[in-house]
């Protein structure tokens, strides 16, 4: 995970990159396999500029405006029973226009909290057109640099809507049922 900022007085840019990579085996239960390996890579990049709309001494508030990239790619395999050697994989990767408010409140001149709240809508692709909705809270702990370019390290949560999860988790394993 990295997030970069860089500031011009009112103007500023910055991006967010989530990379994970995820995996597991497990021994199924049914007579049709013996066990099951899962893989899963997931990429999440933001790119974004914002216009600071209100600003004082401890705090600012962004309006923002950019991009985010998704991309899922899942794989299942199995192994033993009647599916001996059967693999699937699916993936998809979609991007997000979005908006919305970003806003940082200064702790000391060099620690600070940071958070925002955005809409997407997904530009159309190959498979259509979905709404989505994310929040972010992050805690940054930062280092000003010459021309305020900031490097931060940053722990970050993310509340992903029940739109996105359930659109990645169709894609990734399109046969699933609700309850698994």
């Amino acid at each position: 995970m990295a997030i970069g900022e860089a500031r011009n007085d009112r103007f500023s840019i910055f991006t967010d990159l989530i990379y994970s990579k995820l995996s597991g085996d497990g021994k199924a239960r049914g007579i049709f396999t013996d066990t099951v390996d899962v893989d899963s890579e997931t990429f999440v990049g933001l790119a974004a500029v914002g216009y600071t709309v209100f600003q004082d001494q401890q705090s600012n508030l962004d309006v923002i405006g950019g991009v985010k990239v998704w991309s899922v790619d899942t794989t299942i395999s199995f192994h033993g029973g009647p599916l001996d050697g059967v693999s699937r994989e699916d993936g998809k990767t979609w991007v997000d226009g979005m908006v919305g408010l970003r806003g940082a409140y200064y702790l000391t001149p060099e620690i600070y909290l940071t958070g925002w709240a955005s809409s997407a809508a997904a530009v159309p692709t190959s498979t259509g057109m979905w709404p989505s909705a994310s929040a972010t809270a992050s805690t940054t702990r930062s280092r000003r640099l010459p021309a305020t370019v900031h490097s931060a390290s940053t722990t970050t949560m993310t509340a992903l809507s029940s739109t996105w999860f359930n659109r990645a988790r169709s894609s990734a394993f399109p046969y699933a049922s609700e309850t698994a």
